[in-house]
């Protein structure tokens, strides 16, 4: 029994041993492998890296220099071992642009950061050329130096940079409504052919015009590739006699040559040809390419059959090419292959005709439909839509069509959030009032198609519409209490112009988060102007016949944020206020062409106001 307990403690020491011992060999390696903080001449190297930027409008680098370890300074990434400076990501964020975080220089400085593997200075304003000392970065994986106003010659050098799979250093001669002129080009293009194991490059923007002869040898040989986007670049399209598709990549998936000069139909028999494109080319892009392509794109079977054979297809975006099909035709070939997968579809600025059949419903995932701008003269067959249960945008604005629309045809569509039937001046659009939908729409426009004479009081049961345009409707009624209460306060646009409506707006309590576009122009409302106007960017309220409430209107005891004020042609017999500078932000006001009497505000003097009176 003794021996039997004596055995029993001796295995539970061994084993309470091993176990500690174990703990300390963890402790041990932990010990010797954890980080100790970043190396003093990387700290140095970042910090004179500082001393090139002369404006920080973000506060990006107030944490550098506070501390000594700089694996704890903003946008900074150390190896968890080494301590070396892995990543360095400083990009405007996207709510501040058009703004630049940072301006100034890149110093050579960031030679000393030797591990240094991702980059990323994107949307800052430097005004110089890309550093050749970049291209001795040699471990570099990632880099992003997109929209950073540089200038001038790309250089080669960034050839050296054998282990990047990330390349974007794109500038567009504008960035959202900012414009700034491109002065980035390339003297050859040789040195992207380095580039083997990159997956993803973006030149977007830059002059490539004197790599018109070998950048389709240079991109067709990159053996990884997946993502190209080579938009608005002077390219031209001359496909080498050699070229060959043998070693070509079979992995290309996104393929951007949007805003270009393509001249060769052969661009779709290298599309075609290239190894896996059936299963690998997801978004294609060659839109506005209009003044060379469009020869190329007549009723031609190869293009066809081109576009047929696409089975991975998600985005196709042609908009501006001069396509001249009849659309059902275009449909049935996209429809060959690619019925599963595409999901939006944009064929804006074309001259397809025809009408809108119901093969459409065979894309039955689409969720984004453009063909706005078109010559579609038929009319929308009511299965059509009903074969798309998935969309969510639908554009056919600037069109022939013709028929009638009505609420059968929307029936099915309970993911539309944008609808844009704009300027089908043939088009019936015929919803029922007691109709209720099963979407929610944030965009609607229906200007100048036959709506009324009857107000679409369905639309009170849109609670989200941002913008909602129907001016030129044929609308001859009043406007219900109801569709005012159920306007969003995120309202950007009302357009309601060139209508025949009638009645007195109502004075209820309508808020708005942003300051939107009103339009209401052009009718025959009558009574008092409402109040919660005042809260507007831009007010039309012109050739109406309001006739009171303007001093009210005109004197709100509070700053107002209105731009633009037409009053001109009501029926206003008001002696003019001297409340203007509670408008300190209006630059436009019309009041021509009513009964206002008395002398000109004195107020008026200290603005810098176009005044029509």
């Amino acid at each position: 029994m003794q021996d039997k307990m004596r055995t029993q403690f001796t295995t539970k020491l061994y084993n309470h041993l091993l176990v500690l011992l174990l703990l300390c060999i963890w402790l041990t390696y932990l010990s010797s492998h954890a980080r100790s903080g970043c190396m003093e001449s990387e700290r140095d190297a970042l910090l004179e890296f500082k001393r090139g930027i002369r404006v920080d409008n973000c506060g990006f680098l107030d944490s550098w220099g506070v501390t000594q370890d700089c694996c704890l300074w903003s946008g900074i990434e150390c190896h968890n071992h080494s301590g070396h400076v892995i990543a360095l990501r400083l990009p405007t964020p996207y709510d501040y642009i058009p703004k630049s975080c940072l301006e100034g220089t890149i110093s050579i400085s960031l030679l000393n950061l030797t591990q240094l593997k991702y980059l990323d200075l994107s949307y800052n304003y430097f005004g110089e050329q890309i550093p050749k000392f970049i291209g001795s970065l040699s471990n570099l994986e990632h880099l992003d130096l997109s929209h950073a106003r540089f200038i001038g010659v790309i250089p080669h050098e960034i050839g050296n940079l054998t282990k990047l799979t990330y390349l974007d250093i794109s500038s567009f001669n504008y960035d959202y409504y900012d414009y700034y002129p491109n002065n980035m080009r390339v003297e050859n293009l040789l040195w992207l052919s380095q580039l083997t194991l990159v997956s993803e490059v973006n030149l977007g923007g830059i002059d490539l015009s004197i790599a018109t002869n070998n950048w389709l040898s240079i991109v067709n040989n990159l053996p990884l590739l997946h993502d190209l986007r080579l938009d608005d670049c002077n390219l031209y399209l001359r496909m080498p006699s050699s070229l060959s598709y043998i070693n070509s990549s079979t992995t290309l998936g996104v393929l951007s040559l949007s805003y270009n000069n393509l001249n060769d139909a052969s661009i779709f028999e290298w599309l075609s040809n290239l190894g896996g494109v059936e299963t690998s080319l997801v978004y294609l892009d060659l839109s506005f390419n209009d003044q060379v392509l469009k020869n190329n794109f007549q009723m031609s079977r190869v293009t066809m059959n081109f576009l047929g054979s696409l089975c991975s297809l998600k985005t196709l975006i042609i908009p501006s090419t001069g396509l001249n099909y009849k659309f059902s035709d275009l449909i049935e070939s996209l429809s060959i292959c690619s019925h599963k997968s595409l999901v939006l579809l944009g064929l804006d600025l074309n001259q397809l005709w025809g009408s809108i059949s119901d093969n459409i419903g065979n894309l039955y995932n689409l969720r984004t439909l453009v063909v706005g701008d078109n010559q579609l003269n038929g009319s929308i067959s009511q299965g059509a839509l009903g074969g798309l249960p998935m969309l969510e945008k639908l554009r056919l604005s600037s069109n022939f069509l013709k028929g009638v629309l009505n609420h059968d045809h929307l029936s099915n569509l309970s993911k539309l959030r944008d609808l844009n039937l704009d300027d089908n001046t043939e088009l019936v659009v015929n919803i029922s009032d007691n109709w209720v939908p099963p979407f929610q729409l944030n965009r609607l426009r229906l200007r100048s198609c036959k709506v009324g004479p009857n107000f679409p009081t369905w639309l009170i049961t849109q609670k989200n519409l941002t913008i909602l345009e129907i001016s030129n409707t044929s609308i001859s009624d009043t406007i219900p209490i109801s569709f005012f209460n159920s306007l969003s306060s995120k309202l950007e646009l009302l357009s309601m112009s060139r209508n025949m409506m009638y009645g007195v707006l109502p004075n209820v309590p309508i808020t708005f988060e942003a300051s939107p576009w009103i339009d209401l122009s052009s009718n025959n409302f009558s009574g008092e102007i409402p109040l919660y106007l005042r809260n507007v960017s831009v007010l039309h309220l012109n050739n109406n016949h309001f006739s009171e409430g303007l001093v009210p209107f005109l004197c709100p005891r509070t700053k107002m944020p209105l731009t633009s004020l037409d009053l001109s042609n009501n029926s206003f017999s008001d002696k003019l206020p001297d409340c203007w500078g509670y408008f300190d932000k209006l630059k436009v006001l019309h009041l021509e062409n009513n009964n206002l009497w008395g002398n000109l505000p004195i107020s008026f003097c200290s603005k810098s106001l176009k005044l029509y009176i």
